[in-house]
């Protein structure tokens, strides 16, 4: 029956309407009492008379209204005066009537006949003055649906009422009825959906409070469950926790605090206590942060204790909430390693589910506390035999359920002493139990499977190992999907599932080197290392194809065939990689030949009995080596010893550093230090044992290469840390870099993007002298433009440019004219950037100001290698974020001397076009991100040193967590140098002299590392500061100083030697409409990126009033009558400003000394444009008038400065995107849409995207529609309009559906025939030469049209472009210049005297007798501007020319044989 209620119109023929039967049954019904029967036959005969065609409709529903009446008073009590209502209002009234007594159904039914009887009666025919509005009806359809469950049908019609609210704009219904919408989607778990109906609730409420200027309880008023704001942000954050959101979770659970705290006065319910701490702990701990999270339990925990009650009930309740705190904390402290405390507890846990008689729980906390036993080593067959006691009286499903869970904590237990055939025995049971209970969840279920291919790993049986393999493969694909999916929909807290990822590789690694399949496992190795530059890189993870086919499951779409190619091996280079797997296996090794090959594959677990202790042994010689000479000199105190800056970046307090896990692994850390200074143990003789444990494994294979063979070492955890190139062998006592060059990579990807690059090829030696011209004419112009040099007789002139001496050489020297092999790379290039300057405070992560100190230091540092490298140093305001990401573009090699931070991977800069104004900027504008990186593909940068990001405590036990490090190498920089912990200045500089010193002399990176530690060994003994620097990247990259030094050198020549040997273009071809446009992007972004809009406002006002003005004079075509406009100093001194005016035909006129002028901000003028130049004027007013409406954000201004310029297929996108959002507000977009996607993965326009009120919740992607995002909205499409060639202001009014999607097409010219008689020729220079007399020749008559419509189209660019000219010389007829001040203009009453000679003497010899004349000063000063007038003049119209030059050149260009 429910199915019959339908919202959408059916069509019902009179055939169908059968009056008879309904009156038989409906008296029937009323005779048996079954007056609700008879009540859902009417509505349904009404429904079906409505859509009916019959005659007498009127009477019919006439009749059903009484008789609905008569039903309805027995079933109910109605409202007064129902029964003189029209039929609507009728229906409406019953319908509320129903509700109100939970009659939802009868309520369903009545609506919905009143909402069709109100959509096929137009409302002027209702009888009763109160008009029923459709929206009501519908939103009480909802209710009756939602009350019966109804779900689906109750969203679907919310939906439709908030379209008809938003298109009748009425405010305070489309409130309640998205909180409803917000409600119903909440309980359908369709929890995206449901964050985007709050989210445009919590707009709506911030309007009318905009409006109101006052703060109002909207919440309350709106909302008919009472509970309010608070109600909502407890089911938002619990939306944002379900979509894995839990940033957006926590910060809506904190909202609720306040709020609560606010109104409670710290008197909370237990309720209010349970979401204020097991809540927010709960969500700390799924983001990582479990020292928060334990803090919040623990606090839970004791305000549970003192809370007080009498009631039965409640002190139920406390104890439940009592026993869930023991839980999570007991479980988070196994997380967090702290067992002991933990088995507190477990014990508490106990004994309040004991006096609760929760036996569930009771049996949960046992095996909780047996599984803590067994990771401490501590005896459990007690514990077991209580348990397994326990459960004897349990239904049998739940029995064996427990015992499934106690078989798997005796195979934990065997594992643990390493009996691991039992191990998987009993843990197969354990499976095989737990599956035939049919009570273990999918969960749990899959846990089990991974932790029995845990046990497999260290199995030698065939068997088990393939079933292991199976397992693990199906787990890690499943895994590595559901991350893909986490990563294209923004989740960004997911570390349980990379811990299980992890875990499932490395024993993946071991079961197939088990399997002597070392080839497939070395490339699973690879496969996992490149993970993270291929997710930075944003590009897809492969994983072999040989893996799915060994394990037997279905390939997924990351797996290819991987094995064979070259994702192990790089040219040249031997890779030794290094897999930690634990105390109990050890470490997995593998050796790459260069091309591919696994020579050797080591297990230690294998070849060495008590493996746990040896790994114990090698973490504390790592330890020594790394932090030896720290314990010497303290690092709190260095920078008060050695006057280091501290040039590290606080993104946030560090509150981590101070943790209690943090002391304990320090305590540890000295312990073990403590016990190798009793050993006696010196640093060689670590060395040694560490070559002993990881190098002596592959001895053999290793000293069969030549000395000096580019070794790269890939290794994880703290084996990143070991110094291998100082270890020293055991038989010729040399240390490892002595005999190799070494580096440290993170993966060989790295190193197939940095393969080893030559400084230049060596040409052929038999080339002749004679052959030099033509080779460079050859290098100079294409092949096309030799042949019209050849054809125009003009090659062997040409050639003369390149001289040559008496005896036949070349004594030109710039680089372009000197033969192949004398040749060396012009693009060479060297850059020292640093010590930027910061005008301003910074706002850190956590809204807490920072002033960067000062960094002297790094200003001497950036001098002095500067003189190295022979370049001008990048310091101060010159070091912007914009001007290293060019440098990153062409340099060979970057010094870096600034601020940073290692583990955030930031580096700072100062800000571009750094805005006027006493603003705080967010520290995000000036950093470089890995993002950055990324998009300057830095693939030509060899060698880039870190001197940054110092900080006063240690950077931590694994250089693969420096994110920085890392973003350098995903980028494409081939080797990155930087220190790993702080050094003293004089330290630092002794060891870059050193360093810079061997890079003269064309030796690999590694090897001048080495001798450069060398060096620093013999003048500092301390370890601390000769071995602080390390090299992470390729091995065998050569950068020679000397080399980029004659580069640059040459370079310079060659741009000096340019305007001789290379003259200019003798025709400017020009800019077409893409270039002109970009030019304009450009000029607005840069406009944007320096403008303040809280001060500088009123210039956006004066550019918008100049542009009205220049359409005005040209309108009247008169420039003289009207006034002089000076340009405000604002406007100068505005980055862009400028540029902008000039772009569109103003030009700047100085009046040299302003000062004698009245109410003169500058001494210079604006000379308005005499034409409509590239038609620009109308689109610049345009888009300043968009960018007017943007200026009430200075966030959305600095974001579109980063922004533009876009090409125009990005533009139409983003326009398209924009339009589509304005005019349908409903609609709901995905950023995985095909259109979407490309948008919001640029960095930039996502940006962009977000500052004027977008918002990704998942995959969808949402505006936020308050007032001022509208405002945002228009205005972004205002400007963006005018700055795209293929969308106009129509979009603005109205969406056109056909131009969606269309993307720009490239303009091509048209087809026009070849002229035989006509054969012009595109030359180097742009010229077009013509070599034939066409029009004496009379054989080419049947060209006569073609050639006539050339000459027409000449003559006519010539028409124009004189016209254009002569209206140039009109508009500067009569040029104004600022007057003077009345003292100095002719004709004052004041004259001067003059000292008159004897003897006649001319005016014009007499000598005023007060010195300089002002009247004379003005007059000179007058002609001087007036000159200047008349140079704006001259250019004028030499740009007149050039473009009637270009235009004439372009009637030609279709006819050449380029074309």
């Amino acid at each position: 029956m429910a199915n019959e209620v339908q919202i959408s119109e059916s069509t019902s023929g009179a055939n169908e309407v059968n009056v008879k039967a309904f009156r038989s049954s409906l008296k029937l019904n009323v005779t048996l009492g079954k007056y609700s029967k008879a009540l859902i036959e009417s509505f349904k005969f009404i429904q079906s008379v409505i859509t009916s065609k019959l005659q007498n409709k009127e009477e019919l529903l006439e009749e059903c209204q009484h008789s609905i009446i008569r039903n309805a008073s027995k079933v109910t009590e109605l409202l007064d005066n129902v029964e003189k209502q029209d039929l609507l209002t009728t229906l409406s009234r019953l319908g509320r009537s129903f509700t109100s007594h939970k009659m939802h159904l009868h309520a369903e039914y009545a609506v919905a006949c009143a909402i069709k009887l109100r959509e096929h009666s137009p409302v002027h025919q209702c009888n009763s003055n109160e008009r029923l509005d459709l929206v009501n009806l519908i939103f009480e359809l909802s209710i009756s649906q939602r009350a019966q469950n109804k779900w689906k049908k109750s969203v679907m019609n919310l939906k439709r009422c908030y379209n008809v609210c938003v298109q009748k704009n009425d405010i305070i219904f489309q409130a309640k009825v998205l909180y409803e919408l917000f409600d119903n989607l909440y309980h359908q778990e369709r929890y995206a959906e449901a964050v985007e109906s709050c989210l445009l609730l919590f707009v709506l409420k911030t309007d009318l409070e905009d409006n109101l200027k006052e703060s109002l309880p909207y919440f309350t008023a709106i909302l008919p469950h009472g509970g309010g704001e608070k109600e909502v942000h407890v089911k938002l954050s619990d939306a944002y926790s379900h979509l894995l959101l839990y940033d957006d979770a926590l910060k809506h659970n904190e909202v609720f605090q306040k709020l609560l705290q606010s109104e409670n006065d710290h008197k909370f319910s237990l309720a209010d206590l349970r979401q204020l701490h097991l809540v927010n702990g709960n969500l700390h701990h799924l983001m990582g942060h479990y020292e928060t999270a334990l803090m919040k339990f623990d606090k839970w925990s004791k305000l549970l204790k003192e809370f007080q009650t009498s009631d039965a009930d409640i002190e139920k309740e406390r104890l439940t909430d009592l026993m869930t705190s023991y839980e999570m904390s007991g479980k988070l402290l196994n997380e967090m390693s702290q067992h002991n405390v933990a088995m507190v507890a477990w014990e508490a846990l106990q004994q309040v589910s004991s006096a609760l008689q929760n036996e569930g729980k009771e049996l949960d906390s046992k095996l909780l506390q047996i599984s803590t036993c067994i990771k401490t080593n501590q005896p459990v067959e007690k514990l077991m035999e209580n348990l397994l006691h326990s459960i004897r009286h349990l239904p049998v499903d739940i029995s064996m359920l427990y015992e499934s869970r106690c078989m798997s904590l005796e195979a934990e237990e065997l594992a643990r002493d390493a009996k691991y055939s039992r191990a998987i025995y009993r843990q197969q049971e354990a499976i095989s139990i737990g599956k035939k209970c049919q009570r273990m969840q999918a969960q749990e279920e899959e846990d089990c499977d991974v932790t029995l291919a845990l046990y497999i790993q260290h199995s030698t049986s065939e068997e088990m190992l393939k079933i292991g393999l199976k397992i693990l493969v199906k787990t890690l694909l499943r895994i590595e999907g559901k991350m893909r999916v986490y990563r294209d929909e923004g989740v960004v807290h997911y570390h349980k599932d990379v811990a299980t990822l992890t875990k499932c590789s490395k024993a993946l690694q071991v079961i197939l080197h088990r399997m002597k399949k070392h080839e497939l496992s070395a490339c699973l190795t690879e496969t996992f290392c490149r993970r993270s530059t291929l997710i930075a890189r944003k590009l897809k993870i492969q994983y072999p194809l040989q893996l799915t086919q060994e394990a037997g499951v279905e390939n997924d779409s990351c797996v290819v065939d991987l094995c064979g190619t070259d994702v192990l091996g790089v040219d040249d280079v031997t890779t030794l990689y290094y897999t930690m797997h634990g105390c109990v296996t050890g470490y997995l090794a593998h050796l790459i030949a260069p091309h591919g090959e696994v020579v050797s594959s080591y297990l230690l677990v294998e070849n060495v009995v008590e493996v746990g202790k040896l790994m114990e042994r090698l973490k504390l010689l790592v330890a020594s080596c790394h932090r030896d000479g720290i314990s010497q000199v303290g690092s709190e105190k260095l920078c008060n010893i050695y006057n280091t800056e501290n040039r590290h970046v606080p993104l946030m307090s560090p509150t981590s550093r101070n943790s209690p896990m943090m002391k304990m692994e320090e305590e540890l850390l000295d312990h073990h230090r403590v016990e190798l200074s009793a050993e006696g143990l010196t640093r060689n003789d670590a060395m040694k044992e560490l070559f002993s444990i990881l190098i002596q494994p592959f001895y053999t294979h290793l000293y069969k290469l030549p000395e000096n063979s580019p070794l790269t070492i890939i290794a994880d955890s703290f084996l990143s840390l070991v110094p291998f190139d100082e270890l020293i062998g055991a038989t010729d006592r040399k240390t490892f870099g002595d005999r190799f060059n070494i580096s440290i990579s993170p993966n060989s990807l790295v190193l197939h993007n940095n393969k080893r690059k030559k400084m230049k090829e060596v040409g052929d030696d038999s080339d002749q002298l004679d052959s030099v011209r033509k080779r460079q004419l050859e290098k100079i112009y294409t092949k096309s433009e030799m042949k019209a040099l050849q054809a125009a007789g003009l090659d062997k002139s040409f050639s003369c440019l390149v001289t040559t001496a008496t005896n036949g050489a070349p004594i030109i020297s710039s680089n372009q004219y000197l033969a192949s092999h004398k040749q060396t790379e012009n693009n060479l290039h060297a850059c020292v950037i640093g010590s930027p300057t910061f005008h301003r405070h910074l706002q850190l992560e956590d809204g807490t100001q920072w002033k960067l100190p000062k960094s002297r230091v790094a200003f001497r540092q950036c001098k002095n290698i500067a003189e190295y490298m022979d370049v001008a140093p990048i310091t101060g305001n010159c070091a912007t974020k914009e001007r290293f990401l060019n440098e990153m573009k062409r340099s060979i090699i970057i010094h870096i001397s600034t601020f940073g931070c290692f583990r955030k991977g930031v580096l700072c800069f100062a800000a571009n076009n750094y805005p006027v104004g006493d603003r705080i900027l967010p520290v995000e504008k000036l950093l470089i991100t890995s993002d950055d990186l990324i998009s300057a593909s830095p693939f030509n940068v060899r060698l880039v040193v870190l001197s940054s990001c110092y900080e006063w405590k240690e950077l931590g036990d694994d250089v693969g967590q420096l994110k920085l490090v890392n973003s350098f190498l995903n980028s494409g920089v081939q080797s990155v140098v930087f220190p790993r912990w702080p050094i003293p200045d004089d330290v630092s500089d002794a060891f870059y002299f050193y360093l810079y010193t061997q890079l003269q002399n064309d030796v690999p990176i590694s090897k001048a590392m080495f001798e450069s530690k060398k060096e620093m060994k013999q003048k500092f003994s301390n370890p601390h500061f000769w071995n602080s620097f390390v090299v992470v990247g390729s091995s065998d990259v050569i950068v020679d100083l000397s080399s980029i030094r004659t580069s640059q050198l040459q370079g310079l020549l060659s741009e000096s030697e340019a305007g001789c040997l290379s003259p200019p273009l003798a025709v400017d071809s020009g800019k077409n409409s893409s270039e002109i446009f970009h030019s304009l992007q450009t000029c607005i972004s840069r406009l944007s990126a320096s403008i303040d809009v809280t001060k500088e406002l009123d210039l956006v006002d004066f550019l918008i009033g100049l542009l009205v003005e220049a359409t005005q004079r040209l309108a009247h075509d008169d420039n003289c009558q009207s006034s002089i406009v000076m340009i405000p100093r604002l406007l100068l001194d505005t980055d862009g400003g400028e540029d902008l005016i000039k772009l569109v035909g103003f030009d700047v006129q100085s009046v040299r000394d302003g000062s004698h002028l009245v109410n003169s901000s500058s001494s210079y003028m604006l000379v308005f444009p005499h034409w409509n130049q590239d038609h620009l004027l109308l689109p610049l007013h345009q888009a300043l008038t968009g960018f007017h409406e943007l200026c009430s954000n200075q966030n959305c201004i600095l974001a579109l400065s980063t922004m533009l310029p876009l090409h125009q297929e990005q533009l139409c996108n983003l326009i398209d995107l924009i339009a589509i959002v304005k005019h349908t507000p409903t609609i709901q977009l995905g950023i995985l849409d095909p259109s979407i996607k490309p948008l919001w993965s640029h960095n930039s326009i996502r940006s962009y995207l977000l500052s004027i009120g977008f918002l990704s919740i998942r995959s969808l992607l949402i505006f936020r529609r308050s007032l001022s995002n509208r405002q945002l909205l228009i205005g972004s499409l205002q400007l963006l309009i005018s700055l795209c060639l293929h969308r106009d202001h129509k979009i603005l009014e109205c969406l056109d559906i056909s131009t969606l999607g269309e993307e720009p097409k490239s303009a091509t010219l048209e087809p026009k025939s070849q002229l035989q008689s006509l054969q012009p020729l595109l030359m180097p220079r742009q010229e077009i030469l013509v070599r034939s007399s066409w029009m004496k020749d009379a054989s080419y008559k049947r060209e006569w049209e073609e050639r006539k419509k050339l000459a027409s189209e000449i003559a006519q660019v010539t028409t124009n472009y004189n016209r254009i000219l002569d209206h140039a010389k009109w508009w500067h007829r009569d040029v104004k210049v600022p007057r003077v001040s009345a003292k100095s203009e002719p004709g004052s009453e004041t004259s001067n005297k003059v000292k008159v000679m004897s003897g006649a003497t001319p005016s014009c010899d007499r000598t005023p007798l007060n010195g300089e004349d002002s009247l004379q000063e003005s007059l000179h000063q007058t002609l001087k501007m007036r000159h200047e007038a008349h140079l704006v003049l001259q250019k004028r119209c030499e740009e007149i020319t050039r473009r009637q030059v270009s235009a004439i050149r372009g009637c030609y260009l279709p006819f050449t044989e380029d074309h």
